[in-house]
C-alpha cells in the first residue's frame, strides 16, 4: 500500500488517496491528454482535412503531375523526337525548367538509354508562362499549368526500347509551395 496524502483541514482522520491512486490519476490524465493532442494530427494523415477545417489537398492528392508517353515510332538509326505529356493538376503549378530565381525548385527530366546503342538528347522543355502571386503581384514566376509536353531526342537501332528516368518537381498552389517530389518516368518506342 502506497504513502498516504493527508487532508490539509485540520481534523482529518482518514487520507483522502494514496500516492498509487495519485499515480494512477495522473497517468491516466496524461494518456487522455496524448491522445487529445494527437488528433488533429492523426485526422490530417487519414486525408479527413485540414487544421482549418476544410478539405486538405496535400493529404488526399497521390499526385501533383501524372504523365503519359505513348508509345512511339521512329525511323531506326536516326535522330527523332518523342514525347512525354504532363498534367499538372488543376489549382497547382510546378516552376519551369528555368525559374527566375536561383531560390526555386526547377522542374527536371533525366531519362537513361538502355543500351549502348541508344541515344537521348537534351530534354527539350517549353516555355513556362508568366504567373504571379496576389501576394506579391511584383515578382513573376515562370510556371508549368494543365499540359505540358516535353520533346526528347533519341536515336535507335531496330526494335523496341524503354527509356526510363525521373521528373523532379515542386508543385505549388495560391497559398504555399510543397515539398519536392519525383516521378518515376517510363517512356517506350519502336525504332523501324
Amino acid at each position: 500500500m502506497g504513502a498516504a496524502i493527508e487532508r490539509l483541514t485540520p481534523g482529518a482522520e482518514a487520507p483522502l488517496l494514496t500516492l498509487r491512486d495519485v499515480r494512477a490519476e495522473a497517468r491516466t490524465y496524461l494518456e487522455a491528454m496524448l491522445v487529445l493532442a494527437m488528433l488533429p494530427a492523426i485526422a490530417v494523415a487519414q486525408g479527413f482535412g485540414d487544421l482549418q477545417g476544410g478539405a486538405s489537398a496535400g493529404a488526399r492528392q497521390k499526385s501533383y503531375v501524372t504523365y503519359a508517353a505513348e508509345p512511339a515510332v521512329v525511323a531506326a538509326g536516326r535522330w527523332s523526337v518523342v514525347e512525354v505529356h504532363l498534367r499538372v493538376a488543376e489549382g497547382f503549378h510546378v516552376n519551369s525548367h528555368a525559374p527566375k530565381s536561383d531560390l526555386l525548385i526547377p522542374t527536371a527530366v533525366t531519362l537513361e538509354a538502355p543500351d549502348a546503342e541508344t541515344k537521348v538528347g537534351a530534354v527539350e522543355y517549353p516555355a513556362g508562362t508568366t504567373f504571379r502571386l496576389a501576394a506579391d503581384p511584383g515578382e513573376a514566376l515562370d510556371v508549368y499549368t494543365g499540359a505540358v509536353v516535353l520533346r526528347v531526342p533519341v536515336t535507335a537501332a531496330a526494335g523496341e526500347h524503354v527509356l526510363r528516368g525521373v521528373l523532379k518537381y515542386q508543385a505549388c498552389d495560391m497559398k504555399a509551395c510543397y515539398p519536392p517530389r519525383s516521378l518515376a518516368l517510363a517512356v517506350p518506342f519502336t525504332a523501324k
